[in-house]
């Protein structure tokens, strides 16, 4: 959101929370006038919380004191050739305070790495942000730990600060988390939260408080071992006349509650950051996403995170109470240390049932798969908000044999036979009576009904299909994440049930988990090729995603299954259009308004 909106929206809130909520309709549409996307962002602001509102706006008024009120930041001279005594070899980095270079400190013949910290002070021996960095950097610099990265020296040059820091070859945690072809770092995901966790509370013991966790500043050396950046620069930058182009002190998304709200910040506020971080290995994404600084704010001090087991269905659920507890919005409430914290996530990660997956992928999701049980499947997760599925909800499809077939390849022939649900197997008689009853609601629309008797049946003989029944009488009353866990335990007792993956990869959709959702689709399609509402729903996400030409490709592949299926038409015309390919996508819709119409005459 540019610099600009924000402050509207941020004016708008403050005047709307000091008015009755009687009154705040009236006032937001005079003050909106007409423009709906700023009343929603205000609202919803104000949704977040209806009985907190003084905390909310402590922490809004934090975050907008830090906003950047120009585009760009006043650039340090092109050639720097020397930063005091050291010679500048090339840049390796630049963040929001200014650059970071690669050096050689000439006394010693030893690379280091300089951090520059842009400044609206003047140089000078005497300056007060010369002196903040000295003392910060020498309280760092008294660190002594081998998952620290030394800091070696502070200096001033013109309007740019500097520390001198121990060079480490190697990557950032961020970087590898982004970077899915990197090198595995298969079964370090627990190892790196422990390190962290050492040095952390290692720091914490003698006074000092990072304040800026975040996997941008966990370096991972060329043997993998962690070296925690940056000590003592978030203390000096938030205290300091730093420039007003420079970006929040802290990343909103690792930010503690007591870091928005802006009190006192102590050594759990690292706890609060590192869980989060662990919870980004786990589960591909951090616990709160948005598309404002105002409805981060509001979600980091009043929502609970999504389960990592909605995210990732191979974890335990003894995680979600490790990391509910390290996230817990007081401070007061989270462990003891980091250590404690780190200790914990791994009882509970080794407790992960190990169920096995298809293959095994690349990069930071080897991180997760090793971490909580060999061979565990990982899946990232990397969107908030609700997914738009605009076709129509697809029946369940078939088990079937499992056959690979790539895309643009012919396919068999679509089965004519379609059972919605497997045969029923020998089971006392009470539990197939309930079944038979739970059936009979659900063809009915009951469905609060459904679940009820689909829950009796499941106490007498926890089978496949009461698992399955449950879950699809869950899904139609939108109760998605009870409707995933049912599902999940359905393929549990079924692992090849076609139906299974492809209902669950519905609800999924629906809650944004578009990842997951992709992956459950293309299992489903793995077990049963032929179905044209599967070829469908994960052609809607490649569209989603803008990958526009496999989104037609599958659409295609829907339509050759079934001629008659009207929706598969429409968004095939609609991935047309993005390709910019007009004629086609009129073709398309006039085949689908003819089918609709085809329809209504029946």
């Amino acid at each position: 959101m540019p610099p600009e909106r924000w402050r509207q929206v941020e004016q708008l809130y403050l005047a709307a929370v000091d008015k009755s909520p009687g009154d705040r309709a009236a006032f937001l549409a005079e003050a909106c006038a007409g423009d709906s996307a700023l009343r929603q962002e205000v609202e919803s602001l104000l949704a977040y919380a209806p009985g907190a509102d003084s905390l909310l706006q402590a922490a809004v008024q934090e975050a907008a004191a830090q906003i950047p009120t120009v585009d760009t930041a006043p650039p340090l001279p092109r050639e720097i050739p020397k930063l005091g005594r050291y010679q500048i070899i090339d840049k390796i980095g630049k963040g929001g305070m200014g650059v970071v270079y690669r050096a050689i400190d000439p006394a010693i013949d030893r690379t280091v790495a300089i951090k520059t910290i842009l400044t609206d002070e003047t140089g000078g021996e005497s300056s007060p942000m010369r002196a903040r960095l000295l003392r910060e950097s020498q309280a760092a610099g008294r660190l002594s730990h081998p998952h620290i990265v030394a800091i070696h020296d502070v200096g001033e040059a013109d309007r740019a600060a500097y520390i001198v820091m121990e060079y480490v070859q190697g990557q950032t945690l961020d970087q590898v988390m982004r970077d899915g072809s990197s090198p595995a770092l298969s079964g370090e995901a627990l190892r790196i939260v422990e390190e962290c966790a050492s040095a952390l509370d290692y720091a914490h013991s003698r006074g000092v408080v990072h304040r800026d966790i975040k996997p941008a500043n966990i370096m991972l050396d060329g043997d993998g071992a962690v070296k925690i950046a940056d000590f003592g620069i978030a203390k000096v930058a938030h205290t300091s006349t730093l420039t007003k182009t420079s970006v929040i002190v802290g990343s909103p998304h690792y930010m503690a509650p007591e870091q928005w709200r802006g009190e006192s910040v102590t050594g759990k506020a690292d706890q609060y950051a590192l869980a989060t971080v662990a919870y980004a290995m786990l589960t591909g994404r951090e616990p709160f996403e948005a598309d404002s600084i105002a409805s981060l704010a509001a979600m980091t001090l009043y929502r609970e995170p999504p389960s990592t087991v909605l995210l990732n269905t191979h974890l335990n659920p003894a995680i979600d109470d490790v990391l509910r507890k390290a996230l817990s919005k007081s401070a007061e409430g989270r462990y003891a240390t980091c250590t404690e914290f780190a200790r914990a996530l791994r009882q509970a990660c080794e407790k992960a049932p190990s169920t096995g997956s298809r293959s095994t992928r690349q990069g930071l999701r080897r991180i997760a798969v090793a971490a909580c049980a060999t061979g565990l499947a990982f899946v990232s997760i990397a969107a908030w908000f609700v997914h738009s599925h605009r076709a129509a909800v697809p029946p369940s499809p078939p088990a079937k044999a499992a056959v690979a077939v790539p895309v643009g390849q012919p396919l068999p022939a679509p089965s004519t036979t379609v059972s919605p649900r497997p045969a029923p197997v020998t089971k006392p008689v009470v539990d197939a009576a309930t079944e038979a009853e739970a059936d009979q609601q659900a063809k009915q629309g009951k469905y609060g009904e459904a679940v009820k008797d689909y829950t009796q049946a499941i106490a007498a003989n926890p089978d496949y299909r009461s698992y399955f029944g449950r879950a699809s009488a869950y899904r139609h009353l939108q109760q998605y994440e009870n409707a995933i866990a049912d599902y999940t335990k359905a393929i549990a007792t079924k692992p090849d049930s076609a139906a299974a993956y492809h209902d669950r990869a519905i609800c999924q959709a629906h809650l944004g988990l578009d990842r997951a959702a992709a992956e459950d689709y293309d299992r489903a399609l793995e077990l049963d090729p032929t179905n044209a509402h599967t070829w469908n729903a994960r052609g809607l996400i490649y569209l989603k995603k803008g990958g526009y030409n496999k989104a037609k490709d599958y659409f295609t592949k829907a339509i050759e299954f079934d001629g008659k299926f009207v929706e598969a038409y429409e968004n095939r015309a609609r991935a047309e259009l993005k390709l910019k390919d007009a004629e086609s996508a009129k073709q398309d819709n006039e085949k689908a308004a003819a089918l609709r119409q085809e329809k209504t005459k029946r």
